[in-house]
């Protein structure tokens, strides 16, 4: 069901991505790279300086929920963070995660 929500979500938004970097707010950073799966991103940075990386959330969680008549609670998000040796992406040396919600702003 996660796919076909997604797959109509870029439907919807061809030339846009779930998620990505904030570049101008983000420091640190090296390089940020797109794979192919919109709701994912590689980050490159130089671990022996101060980094931050801003993530923004193209969508809101009640996009990914059955449509009733209003007052969806909407899915929670999980922003997982994976860190990989830039010379090795096999072996994982740290993991993290958590969740989030994104409403739209009110007016």
């Amino acid at each position: 069901m996660e796919r076909e929500q997604i797959a109509q979500w870029h439907a919807d938004r061809p030339r846009e991505r779930i998620v990505e970097v904030d570049v101008p707010l983000s420091y640190g950073v090296i390089r940020v790279e797109h794979p192919a799966s919109l709701n994912a991103l590689h980050v490159l940075w130089d671990p022996t300086k101060d980094v931050g990386v801003y993530i923004k959330v193209n969508c809101i969680s009640t996009e990914f929920t059955a449509k009733k008549h209003g007052g969806e609670k909407g899915v929670p998000f999980r922003i997982q963070v994976e860190t990989y040796l830039a010379s090795d992406d096999v072996t994982r040396l740290h993991a993290a995660a958590c969740q989030i919600k994104v409403y739209p702003l009110a007016a």
